[in-house]
């Protein structure tokens, strides 16, 4: 049991310090201290309408916050899909026509996520192998097929998923 030092100097200290000096108890005494952490979750919506990607993308902004973005492996993991899933959907994950990259290669980092315009941030990627292809030069937009990025023709109709953002404090 720890002692109750926080308690039995009570009337010497304020509040906040005898918070610090329970804190410093709990160190000394080799018990686990949680932090917390600032972290945006996303709870993912799987929309069984055919539309164009840019259709998509407005009806996402009209009725969640965007496309579907994915952040890294825990953002993949918490979009909870029916384990016979097997449709091809567009997810928030274009080719910037503007970008350099996209007129000199098929390089994978000039892809955006819509609701950012901006890459995944720490590089994260999760393509299929041989994707991006850009066949023809037509194919700017993504999808998830088998749990795998592919690009796609932006104009071709598909089911899709939108993403509603929210933040929240977590301990770990």
């Amino acid at each position: 049991m720890i002692p109750t030092y926080p308690y039995l100097l009570g009337r010497f200290l304020s509040r906040s310090s005898k918070m610090n000096v329970f804190i410093l108890l709990l160190l000394l005494y080799g018990c686990e201290v949680t932090l917390s952490f600032h972290r945006a979750i996303f709870e993912y919506h799987l929309i069984h309408l055919e539309k164009t990607w840019f259709e998509a993308q407005q009806y996402c902004r009209q009725h969640y916050t965007d496309l579907a973005t994915f952040r890294d492996m825990d953002d993949i993991h918490s979009f909870k899909r029916p384990s016979s899933f097997t449709e091809v959907v567009w997810i928030g994950l274009f080719d910037d026509p503007a970008s350099w990259k996209q007129v000199m290669s098929n390089d994978s980092n000039s892809w955006r996520w819509s609701v950012t315009g901006t890459t995944s941030p720490g590089g994260y990627q999760n393509w299929q192998s041989g994707e991006p292809g850009n066949v023809y030069g037509r194919e700017n937009c993504a999808v998830i097929r088998n749990g795998l990025w592919g690009d796609e023709n932006c104009v071709a109709q598909r089911p899709f998923v939108c993403f509603t953002g929210k933040s929240f404090f977590k301990t770990h």
